[in-house]
């Protein structure tokens, strides 16, 4: 059975869309060489995914920042509270 059409390849692990979902929740900009080194998006493809990587790398520092904030105020606030005479 040997046919004219090669046999089609599967994509390897890291150009599949569940590894690519899976990099850009854990730490989106690592995401960006898998988009651009994949050969099977289109360049339409690439660069929608690109944009959803920058949106989400952006909602991280922003989320990261406020949390920062916020453990830093409490931070202080229990400092104060230590401080206070009885």
């Amino acid at each position: 059975m040997n046919s004219d059409k090669p046999a089609e390849q599967k994509p390897k692990w890291y150009f599949k869309i569940s590894t690519l979902v899976i990099i850009l929740l854990s730490f989106p900009p690592l995401a960006l060489p898998f988009i651009w080194l994949n050969k099977g998006m289109t360049r339409k493809n690439k660069i929608i995914w690109t944009v959803v990587t920058v949106v989400l790398t952006y909602l991280v520092y922003v989320l990261t920042e406020a949390s920062w904030r916020l453990m830093n105020n409490t931070y202080q606030q229990m400092l104060q509270e230590m401080n206070k005479p009885f």
